[in-house]
């Protein structure tokens, strides 16, 4: 691992004043810009500014490519006690539905196995009560840190530290000791270095984690169905084909996507039930999703499993929202999840209805009339399995 270049955790005050500071010249630098510089926007005001990236000519950027099929990202997971993974933060070019855009972005390496820089990151699944070890090395221009939304625990340790400033070229690792207390359902991971964090996600710096234990609670019939993630994020495309660093205008137009793709296409059989994870692991922008002909049944809400799940027409999701779905598809045809037209408030962001995924539905349909699914959960998840 690269030595580890970090401002510690600590007032800000005593950063500036030179106290706890690990990472050499790079420290200095960024002790300079902190304690030199005046109002600022973006990524600037957190180290030196950063090199704009090479502009990507229309002709070599291409458009969006809509209807694509539908992929879930790469899953990291280990069936022993421990799991272990590095990610890298990058400011590289990558391809987003068949558009190569300027982004910032996570490549991930685990199991023998290198996952390359996408927009879309793996999934790490996780079981409960068993070790999370993540190497982190950025990249970026400027600084970061990595941030578990939604785990209950410490940053003692260097667990989940949202203070650390981890410099460009530096390296840190992460342990996760004590995800037993981690309740079954969607989290997701990203930075959250302020005011770094809505640039670095908006660019791309954002994945799903699942900690495993929903299925276990469920009626054995549905226990072994096919189970899909669906990360809903957006990206702006500013000159040069570069996802904006700076004035970040979150009622701009922007381009939705699922796993990385504009309005892909998940094939269904009729009278079928999937588990979905689904998280909105965008910067900024809301989502009212609505999936009329198909029948979604909630199971958690933000990684808390509800206490009797629920039918729901349509869910509200802001930024850092998610929920796991039980979804049936009971008559053959082709159907829309949208985000529905919304407006936050007369001080907010006004969105227009998309089309985030199609979903086409095949085979026979089923004779009997179309219900919520009534299912019963245990009343806590299930028991630690030994790793």
């Amino acid at each position: 691992m690269a030595p580890r270049r970090t401002v510690g955790r600590g007032p800000i005050l005593a950063i500036l004043v030179g106290t706890t500071v690990i990472g050499g010249a790079a420290s200095a630098g960024l002790l300079t810009a902190a304690g030199t510089a005046g109002p600022a926007t973006g990524h600037r005001e957190v180290g030196a500014p950063s090199p704009q990236p090479r502009a990507i000519p229309a002709s070599e950027s291409g458009a969006v490519v809509p209807g694509q099929p539908f992929a879930d990202p790469p899953i990291i997971e280990s069936g022993a006690g421990e799991l272990r993974l590095g990610l890298t933060a990058n400011a590289l070019p990558v391809a987003i539905s068949g558009k190569a855009v300027n982004a910032r972005v996570y490549s991930a390496a685990a199991n023998g196995v290198t996952y390359p820089p996408a927009f879309m990151p793996p999934v790490i699944r996780l079981r409960r009560g068993q070790r999370l070890v993540l190497d982190l090395r950025n990249d970026l221009p400027e600084a970061t840190n990595i941030h578990t939304h939604g785990f209950f625990v410490a940053p003692t340790g260097n667990q989940d530290d949202i203070y650390e400033l981890l410099l460009p070229g530096g390296a840190s690792q992460h342990v996760y000791r004590n995800t037993r207390f981690l309740t079954p359902g969607t989290y997701w991971y990203h930075p959250h270095v302020h005011p770094l964090v809505e640039p670095q996600v908006l660019g791309g710096l954002s994945g799903l984690i699942e900690v495993e234990g929903l299925r276990a609670m469920l009626p054995a019939p549905l226990r072994s169905i096919t189970e899909h993630y669906i990360g809903i994020k957006d990206f702006q495309v500013g000159p040069g084909n570069t996802i904006p660093l700076d004035n970040i205008n979150s009622d701009a137009p922007t381009t939705r996507t699922v796993n990385g793709l504009v309005n892909p296409v998940l094939s269904m059989t009729a009278g079928e039930t999937q588990l979905w994870h689904v998280g909105n692991i965008g910067a900024d922008i809301w989502y009212h999703l609505q999936a009329s002909g198909l029948k979604m049944t909630v199971l958690a809400e933000d990684a808390n499993p509800v206490r009797a799940p629920y039918g729901a027409d349509s869910l509200m999701m802001p930024p850092a929202r998610r929920f796991d779905l039980l979804v049936q598809a009971p008559r053959a045809g082709t159907y829309e999840v949208i985000t529905r037209a919304m407006s936050t408030g007369p001080q907010g962001d006004t969105y227009p209805r998309r089309v985030l995924m199609t979903v086409a539905v095949a085979g026979r349909n089923l004779s009997t009339r179309m219900r919520h699914l009534c299912v019963e959960f245990r009343e806590q998840p299930p028991p630690l399995r030994a790793g």
